[in-house]
């Protein structure tokens, strides 16, 4: 089953089609992810969702942007907020696919063998907070994240990822850090918080020296850019060079015709 949100202001209907999108709201969207059940799609129009609560999103569901990146979850201010992903511990997977996140961090509870998967996102910090949890937070459950965009900005001493633990996999996405307020290697990570997989990613700061974290040695067919002396070198067939963004200022993490990182990834 499938139903359709549109932003505040533009859905109308009942959600039972494009045609007839209904307004998303927390509520809305609650009662739909249970009628679609597992499998079923919650299909959003592109546009901006500002939601100001934490936002739990059911297990078992599909959540997805129509347009790759279209729809916009906003918090609305600087303050943080949570996505709950599979809250109640369920086995059945969440999937979110293609939706931009404003002001969020992730808080996952899937259990081993079910994990909640984030394909196409965007995570981003538009100012400079203390985040507290850093990019993602896993608490031991399993998360597979891919093809997405991670822009954390960070106004104090951090870990990059907590609580990630051994089920935790990040492959083929861009990591920019913010980190220019960020004291000499205030930026850490703990060796059980660094993702079991880590591969064809790039990684760049826009500082090179507030990160305090390894990740390179850990890392498989990544490019490490700006990350701090610990990350200049080490794991399998790494690089460490500028991978030639068109435009990181402005958010255009296309790579250049001139990339080292173009065909430098590994499929298996």
């Amino acid at each position: 089953m499938a139903h359709y949100f549109a932003p505040t202001g533009t859905g109308l209907g009942d959600g039972s089609s494009r045609e007839n999108a209904q307004t998303a709201s927390l509520t809305n969207m609650d009662t739909a992810a249970a009628s679609v059940g597992d499998g079923g799609t919650l299909y959003f129009e592109t546009g901006t969702y500002t939601f100001t609560a934490d936002s739990a999103f059911r297990e078992g569901v599909i959540y997805e942007s129509i347009e790759p990146l279209g729809a916009v979850f906003d918090k609305g201010t600087t303050s943080i907020s949570i996505i709950y992903l599979n809250r109640t511990d369920h086995t059945s997977p969440t999937v979110i696919k293609g939706i931009s996140f404003i002001n969020y961090r992730v808080y996952n509870q899937a259990p081993i063998g079910y994990p909640s998967v984030l394909d196409g996102v965007k995570l981003e910090w538009d100012t400079a907070s203390n985040i507290t949890y850093g990019i993602i937070n896993t608490q031991n459950k399993e998360l597979d994240v891919k093809n997405s965009i991670i822009i954390p900005n960070f106004s104090d001493v951090d870990p990059i990822f907590d609580g990630s633990g051994t089920d935790f996999s990040l492959t083929s996405s861009t990591i920019f850090v913010k980190a220019s307020a960020v004291s000499a290697n205030g930026i850490t990570v703990a060796t059980g918080d660094i993702p079991s997989t880590l591969k064809n990613c790039i990684f760049v700061s826009d500082t090179s020296s507030a990160i305090g974290a390894s990740l390179a040695s850990s890392a498989t067919n990544c490019c490490f850019n700006d990350f701090g002396s610990n990350n200049t070198s080490g794991g399998t067939n790494n690089k460490f060079e500028d991978p030639q963004f068109v435009d990181s200022t402005t958010g255009d993490f296309r790579l250049r015709p001139s990339s080292p990182c173009i065909g430098a990834g590994t499929a298996s």
